[in-house]
């Protein structure tokens, strides 16, 4: 499947080719036009505002994600990413993460956000093989050309070769990872 229209939401959960998935399994899949998510909501309800903004999938439950391409530039406010901006569960002080496996995907669009924002994914619990990005990274909080931000992160063959800019957790790689990370190149 292939998305070329711009994309945009007022509150959450945007993507180029799924908004938001419980369990999803996604193959060979492109989005080349601009995808825009929630610049902070702020309405009564306070649930997730803002969260998930991604070139194929906006939000995700468990996800497997593979060969998929996004050339669109991606923005919004928290957990956006290239292919995939959040599996975020909860919030507030309650606030777990779904795994996704990300393999063989590719990134050349700009991601601009606030925080967990990344080329490939914003913030999940991930494993991710054979990872590009060529895209722009600009955000201020977990930063990063692969993964944003990642309670725990196994990674083999991931390569970002753009600039990123952000405040604090800026890397090439993986802006934040809480309990360890697992960057391996072979």
């Amino acid at each position: 499947c292939k998305n070329a229209a711009a994309v945009s939401a007022a509150y959450a959960a945007v993507g180029g080719i799924v908004g938001s998935a419980d369990t999803v399994f996604i193959s060979a899949c492109i989005n080349s036009n601009s995808i825009t998510g929630a610049i902070k909501y702020t309405g009564p309800d306070g649930v997730n505002p803002g969260i998930s903004a991604g070139g194929i999938i906006g939000g995700a439950g468990l996800s497997l994600i593979t060969a998929c391409v996004n050339s669109g530039n991606v923005k919004g406010y928290d957990g956006v990413g290239g292919i995939i901006g959040s599996t975020r569960l909860g919030d507030g002080n309650e606030t777990y993460y779904n795994t996704t496996n990300l393999r063989y995907c590719l990134n050349s669009g700009k991601i601009s956000g606030n925080s967990s924002v990344a080329g490939l994914c914003g913030e999940a619990q991930i494993t991710g093989y054979a990872l590009c990005n060529r895209g722009d990274v600009d955000g201020q909080e977990s930063v990063a050309g692969v993964v944003g931000y990642a309670p725990i992160s196994a990674l083999c063959n991931c390569v970002n070769s753009a600039s990123v800019l952000g405040n604090e957790y800026v890397a090439g790689v993986v802006g934040q990872s809480t309990y360890g990370s697992l960057a391996l190149n072979q």
